[in-house]
């Protein structure tokens, strides 16, 4: 990673505030070769957003149109989907008066650009380099030892300088290609259990030194376009504290938009982590701190006040509506006087699903007629949540909670969770023992 680590010089030669340009950019061109069936065709212009809608091309007889937004530094996302596969590749385009050309062909059955320029050839090339690291991680990464797994990610970086050495190639799109090598660098650390079966830190990926030279190339809004990045200049951010970390942020970074970007982040990260039943006033004191010395939005202190539902003795979620099998509104004032164990779920969900004949068990052999038992599903497809009961002959007090704003409001970040709300509608156990622990009954015995 030699010339690699130097990735931050000039990189920034297009990061001016032009992310949000609104002209529209005419696409023509041609597509050629034996176009799978049921291909469909999108693009999407690189400006600096983590997520930017994509416009349909359309194509027939070998010809191709559509229209899209135009991108600051004329880089595009052509993405093609098809009953088989999907495919995103990168091109290079000119905007000539608000119309450009684009030439796409499947060759042995792969989308790719055709007469491309020197930037268009430089970014297909690294794709190519792309799909064959990211390939041999996924098939060969359980049987690596460590040397050669760090060689092949760090790999991304290696092959960026290999192509960008060749020289011809613009600003910014060499600018693009460095960001992208340290963004699948990193994407490839977050993932590394999924794809090794071990840890980043048992790779020697936790190094500190590496993690804060990748991110040499991110003060520039370009950064943005890749939702790897503000997690890894959040994650490398010094200081233990929030205040401690944005002092860090704002000495480190100088463009406004990545500032702005990895704030949200780390204050996202702040709030739907924190520990809310143990230290909720300190939390919300060093929020409040933050807020207003580095000026930012109240909405952030909102949420957090809202978090509060997760301390011992707050009233169940306002905002939070349930509804029944029939659809219908339930009020849950109508349980107060009584105990509620509740369990939060999902038809989906297999550990869920390995806890309900715990329940059924508990719920039948428990003899404090005080404790009512309520499984609220956070399925989106009701039709699913509704099969799954029938299937499994669930009974009682089976609700579906549309929008998962219970799981929002309790800052619950994983099923199946379970609750024990009081006589009064307040909040008496935060993450309650689940029915498959034997603890649990007598918990609930002594609830009188």
């Amino acid at each position: 990673m030699t010339r690699f680590r130097q990735i931050a010089l000039g990189l920034c030669v297009a990061c001016s505030s032009t992310i949000a340009m609104a002209q529209q950019l005419t696409v023509e061109g041609t597509l050629t070769g034996t176009v799978p069936e049921g291909q469909r065709l999108f693009v999407a212009p690189v400006t600096g957003e983590k997520f930017t809608t994509p416009d349909t091309l359309y194509f027939a007889d070998g010809k191709l149109h559509g229209k899209t937004k135009l991108s600051p530094w004329g880089i595009y996302r052509v993405t093609g989907v098809s009953k088989q596969s999907q495919t995103i590749l990168p091109v290079s385009l000119q905007n000539n008066n608000g119309v450009t050309t684009l030439r796409l062909a499947f060759v042995e059955g792969r989308l790719t650009a055709v007469r491309q320029d020197a930037n268009g050839k430089a970014l297909q090339a690294y794709n190519a380099c792309y799909n064959k690291r990211a390939y041999r991680l996924w098939q060969e990464g359980m049987k690596m030892e460590k040397e050669p797994l760090r060689q092949l990610v760090l790999g991304y970086g290696t092959d960026a300088d290999s192509i960008l050495a060749k020289g011809g190639i613009a600003p910014h799109v060499a600018s693009y290609i460095r960001l992208w090598a340290v963004a699948l660098i990193y994407e490839a650390i977050e993932g590394m259990r999924f794809s090794t079966g071990r840890t980043s830190a048992e790779m020697g990926f936790n190094d500190p030194a590496l993690l804060k030279r990748l991110t040499d190339p991110i003060d520039c809004e370009m950064a943005l376009s890749f939702q790897q990045l503000p997690r890894l200049a959040a994650t490398t951010l010094e200081g233990a504290t929030l205040e401690a970390q944005l002092n860090s942020l704002h000495q480190r970074y100088q463009c406004p938009a990545v500032v702005s970007d990895v704030t949200q982040t780390l204050l996202t990260r702040y709030i739907t982590t924190f520990p809310f039943a143990q230290r909720f006033d300190e939390g919300l004191a060093e929020l409040k701190l933050v807020t207003e010395k580095f000026g930012l939005p109240q909405r952030y202190v909102e949420e957090f006040c809202r978090k509060k539902a997760t301390v011992k003795g707050t009233a169940f979620p306002d905002g939070v509506t349930l509804y029944d099998l029939n659809g219908r509104k339930v009020d849950i004032s109508q349980f107060q006087g009584k105990y509620l164990y509740i369990d939060l779920w999902a038809s989906w969900c297999v550990p869920c699903i390995k806890e309900i004949p715990y329940l059924q068990k508990l719920e039948k052999e428990l003899q404090n007629k005080d404790v009512v038992f309520l499984s609220v599903s956070i399925d989106k497809d009701e039709n699913a949540w509704k099969q799954k009961v029938n299937q499994l002959k669930l009974e009682g007090n089976q609700f579906v909670d549309r929008g998962n704003k219970l799981c929002e409001a309790l800052n619950v970040r994983g099923i199946p969770f379970f609750l024990i709300y009081d006589r009064q509608g307040k909040l008496y156990k935060y993450g309650a023992y689940r029915p498959s622990d034997t603890r649990i009954k007598d918990v609930l015995e002594a609830l009188r």
